[in-house]
C-alpha cells in the first residue's frame, strides 16, 4: 500500500511526528526524521493492507516537502542568518 504526506520545509529540516488516518478509521503516528528529502519514501512495516497469509504488509509513504512562496520579514531575516551559517 502506498500513500503520500505533505510536510513543511521546516519539518523536513528538523523532523516531525505526524498523525495519519488509515482506512478511514485507524490513526497512526509517523515519525519523519530530520533531513528527509522531497520525494523520499518511508516504510511502515506491518501497517499496509493484508497480504495472502493474513498478515499486514508494509505501508509506503512518499514525503512531499512543501515550500512557501510568501514569508514574513522576520522569517526572511532568520533564513538569511541560516544561509550565512551554511544551512
Amino acid at each position: 500500500m502506498q500513500t503520500e504526506i505533505n510536510i513543511s520545509m521546516v519539518d523536513s529540516i528538523l523532523g516531525v511526528e505526524k498523525k495519519m488516518i488509515l482506512g478511514g478509521h485507524k490513526e497512526i503516528t509517523i515519525k519523519i526524521p530530520a533531513g528527509i528529502q522531497n520525494g523520499q519514501t518511508l516504510k511502515m512495516t506491518g501497517y499496509g493492507e493484508e497480504i495472502k497469509n493474513g498478515k499486514p504488509g508494509d505501508l509506503l509513504i512518499r514525503v512531499n516537502v512543501k515550500f512557501t512562496h510568501k514569508i514574513s520579514p522576520k522569517a526572511r531575516e532568520l533564513l538569511e542568518q541560516l544561509k550565512k551559517e551554511g544551512i
